[in-house]
């Protein structure tokens, strides 16, 4: 953390967008501003001085050479906590003894995120908004379909709609894996398991329940249509770009939840379900969904930020009630 380009000192008080005062707080760093560096003429085409703001690390802290270090039970924690509808941060630093200026700008991203040290996991709870079930409920009574699209992790996302019932409880609900390759390999092979009992599967193909029900067993998914999918962004865009157009069309009716969407694979994912004839209206509160935004048959801002510059419906009020009155 060389630096903290949001943070500023003032009156010896730390300032600056309230996630990232968290952030670094919890490092137990401290923040420096100031410490003059100069830029030459052969640096920088001229003479300047440069006073960057710099973040130290405690006292006592190693400068030995740092080293990828990840516990053994981070899956399983980190599982744990996505599984329960909570966001997840990942944090990992090191230490640079003697980083200069010339230094940090010569640095490429993977010299730096390399060989880190893993700190710990930022755990945040969002709380769903009082109105936002009651909401969702109104929507499927008027058999309108409802759809999350967010860069959530996939696990918060599938936890998060059921807690608002966009999934019922009585619904299965599955999610793929690369069983062959990756986003980028058109030979690549998905796999989908139940995210409750990976012995319940799909079809890769067909996207069909592969696992037979024993009717003897009193369990709520008799019906095999009483499934829905939810989908990763990279799985998402493997599909797009390789994937065969009947399974395509066949995620797109059955995905619930698309999880880890990129603004462009937003903004992709509304112009499929119109190719599907679907009406599609999309709400955002974000520049990640400008494009989603712009790109909807009707787009409504749920801030008065970035999107809504994108959106021809701007609510004052910041959650989703606002989506029957638009519709009414």
């Amino acid at each position: 953390m060389a630096t903290c380009h949001s943070l500023r000192v003032v009156d010896d008080e730390l300032l600056g967008d309230p996630l990232d005062v968290k952030m670094f707080e919890f490092t137990g760093w401290s923040y420096e501003e100031g410490g003059n560096a100069r830029r030459s003429q052969e640096d920088g085409g001229y003479d300047e001085t440069i006073t960057p703001s710099v973040a130290r690390p405690p006292a006592g802290y190693s400068d030995a050479e740092s080293r990828e270090v990840v516990p053994p039970d981070f899956d399983e924690i980190l599982s744990g906590y996505t599984h329960r509808g909570y966001r997840v941060i990942a944090c990992a630093a090191k230490y640079e003894r003697k980083l200069s200026w010339m230094k940090v700008q010569k640095m490429s991203r993977s010299d730096a995120e390399s060989g880190l040290e893993f700190l710990g996991f930022i755990v945040f709870e969002n709380k769903l908004k009082s109105n936002t079930a009651t909401v969702i409920s109104e929507l499927k009574q008027a058999n309108i379909r409802n759809v999350m699209c967010t860069g959530d992790n996939i696990l918060t996302a599938v936890s998060v709609a059921r807690e608002c019932r966009l999934i019922d409880p009585d619904t299965r609900c599955y999610i793929p894996h690369f069983k062959k390759g990756d986003s980028l390999d058109a030979e690549a092979s998905l796999g989908w398991e139940s995210i409750d009992d990976p012995s319940f599967t799909l079809d890769g193909n067909t996207l069909m329940p592969a696992t037979p029900v024993d009717s003897s067993i009193p369990y709520v998914d008799h019906n095999k249509d009483k499934y829905c999918v939810a989908v990763s962004g990279d799985v998402f865009r493997w599909l797009v770009d390789f994937g065969s157009e009947e399974l395509l069309k066949r995620v797109l009716v059955r995905g619930q939840v698309f999880a880890r969407m990129s603004p462009d694979e937003k903004h992709e994912l509304v112009e499929k379900l119109q190719s599907l004839d679907y009406c599609c209206g999309f709400c955002g509160d974000g520049a990640n969904d400008c494009g989603a935004l712009k790109a909807a048959d009707v787009g409504i801002s749920l801030s008065d930020a970035e999107a809504s510059v994108a959106a021809p419906f701007t609510s004052r009020v910041f959650d989703i009630s606002c989506v029957p009155k638009v519709i009414k």
